[in-house]
C-alpha cells in the first residue's frame, strides 16, 4: 500500500474505500490494520466473495452491490449515501 494512500485513509480524507476482489482486501490490510480505519469510513464491496473476504478481515462492509460490476458498486454507493441523507 503505498503511504500516500494510508496516511488519506488514516487522517479521515477518504470517506469510502471501494473493494473490487479477495485480493483488493488482502492487498489493503496488508498495509493498514483494521483497528486503525477511522471509525466514519465506509468500506464498499463488489459482491458476496469479497464481502466474505472483508468478514473474514472483521471489517464487514457497509455496503455490497447487487450486480457485481464497477458500475453496480458505483450504484450501490450512490444508494447508500441518497438513503442516508434523507
Amino acid at each position: 500500500l503505498p503511504p500516500f494512500v494510508r496516511e488519506s485513509v488514516l487522517s479521515g480524507e477518504v470517506g469510502v474505500v471501494t473493494f473490487t476482489s479477495s485480493s483488493t482486501v488482502t492487498g489493503f490490510f496488508a498495509g493498514i490494520q483494521p483497528d486503525e480505519l477511522p471509525g466514519d469510513i465506509l468500506l464498499a464491496s463488489i459482491g458476496p466473495e469479497t464481502t466474505k473476504a472483508l468478514d473474514t478481515a472483521g471489517v464487514p462492509p457497509a455496503i455490497e452491490a447487487e450486480v457485481h460490476t464497477t458500475e453496480g458498486l458505483v450504484d450501490a454507493i450512490l444508494s447508500y449515501t441518497k438513503r442516508k441523507k434523507k
